[in-house]
């Protein structure tokens, strides 16, 4: 048998109290412990030595009390975890490992007791009482002195045991030993001992290094719980400081970039509190021992992050309004084109902050580093996409309001010229041709335009001018008459000498002959002969 079969190594766990130090003794058949008849423990860190006993190489873990009644439950856990951890560092790693859970005969199974229990198997991993753990009961001088009458064997006594205590030898399949500490009985001792070899050896699996560093993310458990308490303090403080700054911010000026350091502050704080929990064992729906402050730190993120998009919302609505101002008091193209870029800059702005803004929609930016990290964001901004179709719209019905009063000026003006020709033909005018031209010009002028409200009166004006033309031509053609006639009688009154050699002729014999003389015109007033032959006469 080669020296790692013949290796054995016990670490002794369990409560002040119990006899561990005095059992540790018993196994390695020296007293290599100091035993103690008090509550308090006299072991403070956990103790290695090694003996030859039986033939075997033995080694004997002898660890503090699990729930030392010395300290008070949260440094005992860290304490418990700690002192285990520098047990299974001196373990060698020959030979097979067992665990023996040190109970004390005649105590009763508390709740104190089930706690060390528990601690026990965070600190050595799930399955460690199934598979590598061994019940020692020590004290067994009371058990003879209890069952000697009835002469029950211990064996029999477990199986018989109920309440708390049934459960846990259960777990152990009732891998239960009875030490009798006292005994100076060689026989005695060394059955005491080979049973505990042989129970050992028939272990299903040895608690191997592996093992214990595989139950680690318990340990951490244990240890972070010792210090929980003052982490909880310390959080709530750090949270309650937030909240306040915050509540501040917002009723005063709420302050974008403040809000966002504090959402930033309280986003490295849930960040914190996360990583409190990374490696830490939690059973199946067990909640975070962190879990009201990641609350408290998210309900403060999502009060900030909806206060930001109020804040840009208002932002937005306050300025589309003040463009739709400008939009309606622009009287220019080119004051329009500045408010244009001006509103495109005015957008452009909003993507730092993850907001994509254009004509038609109000999208996010997801790939940007932003306070804006979901496309639901956008539903706050659905009343500002509104008023975004409105101003675009509003741009464009006065983009051709301008167009058409630019139209309207030049119409104005023609009008204007139209006017200023046909007032400046003189009521004696002869020629109609400036007259036509005003009536041409008037007229196609009159059937280009489209007929329109804005337009109303001009057309009006332009109808009048049409009309005005008209009348002009007609005044012309009367003149022109006139013209005519005035000079024919006046040719008429020179010619007396002529007219009075045929002054004996006849009215209508001088209207033929002056017909004759005059092309065109067929007669001459009969009052005006009559008043060259009264002249005559």
């Amino acid at each position: 048998m080669n020296n790692e079969a013949m290796h054995r190594t016990y670490i002794c766990v369990g409560r002040t109290g119990t006899g561990k130090s005095s059992l540790c003794n018993t196994i390695l058949g020296a007293n290599k412990f100091r035993e103690s008849d008090s509550s308090t423990s006299v072991t403070s860190a956990p103790e290695l030595a090694k003996s030859i006993n039986l033939g075997y190489s033995l080694t004997v873990v002898d660890t503090p009390g699990v729930m030392d009644t010395a300290v008070n439950s949260d440094k005992s856990k860290k304490k418990s975890c700690d002192e285990m951890i520098q047990a299974m560092v001196q373990c060698p790693e020959e030979g097979k490992r067992a665990l023996l859970l040190v109970l004390k005969y005649g105590d009763r199974f508390t709740e104190e007791t089930r706690k060390c229990v528990d601690i026990i198997e965070t600190i050595f991993g799930d399955q460690c009482l199934e598979k590598c753990c061994i019940i020692v009961f020590t004290h067994g001088e009371a058990f003879d002195i209890n069952n000697e009458e009835t002469n029950i064997s211990f064996e029999n006594w477990c199986q018989m045991q109920h309440g708390d205590l049934e459960p846990l030898l259960q777990r152990c399949e009732y891998r239960c030993l009875l030490f009798r500490n006292k005994t100076r009985d060689t026989g005695v001792i060394r059955q005491q001992i080979e049973s505990l070899i042989r129970m050992t050896d028939n272990l299903d699996e040895s608690y191997t290094q592996e093992k214990f560093e595989a139950a680690r993310y318990k340990h951490k458990r244990l240890i972070l719980e010792s210090k929980l308490p003052e982490l909880l303090k310390n959080y709530d403080l750090q949270l309650n400081e937030l909240q306040e700054k915050t509540n501040i911010n917002l009723v005063k000026d709420r302050n974008m970039e403040k809000l966002d350091s504090f959402k930033e502050e309280a986003k490295e704080m849930l960040i914190t509190l996360q990583s409190e929990d990374e490696g830490i064992y939690y059973s199946e729906g067990e909640l975070s021992l962190f879990h009201q402050q990641k609350v408290r730190a998210k309900q403060i993120v999502k009060q900030i992050h909806i206060q930001q998009m109020y804040k840009l919302k208002l932002e937005l609505t306050t300025s589309i309004n003040m463009f739709k101002l400008k939009i309606q008091t622009s009287e220019q193209s080119s004051t329009l084109d500045q408010l244009e870029d001006e509103i495109k800059q005015f957008f452009a702005r909003f993507s730092d902050f993850g907001l994509i803004i254009d004509r038609d929609t109000i999208t996010a930016d997801l790939e940007r580093d932003s306070f804006i990290g979901k496309s639901e964001d956008i539903q706050h901004f659905e009343e500002v996409n509104a008023l975004i179709h409105e101003l675009y719209k509003l741009m464009a019905e006065k983009r051709m309001w301008l167009s058409e009063r630019m139209n309207e000026d030049e119409l104005k003006r023609k009008i204007r010229i139209l006017r200023q020709r046909l007032n400046s033909i003189p009521a004696s005018e002869t020629n109609s041709q400036q007259a036509e031209q005003v009536l041409k010009e008037a007229t196609e002028l009159l059937n280009t335009v489209k007929p329109s409200r804005a337009f109303e009166k001009l057309l009006e004006d332009l109808k009048d001018i049409v009309a005005e033309s008209e009348l002009k031509i007609e005044l012309c053609e009367r003149n022109k008459k006139n013209a005519v006639f005035e000079a024919m009688f006046s040719i008429a009154t020179g010619a007396l000498g002529i007219l009075g050699t045929a002054a004996g002729l006849s009215r209508h014999a001088i209207a033929r002959g002056l017909s004759r003389m005059m092309p065109g015109i067929a007669s001459i007033s009969r009052s005006a002969f009559d008043f060259i032959r009264r002249t005559k006469h």
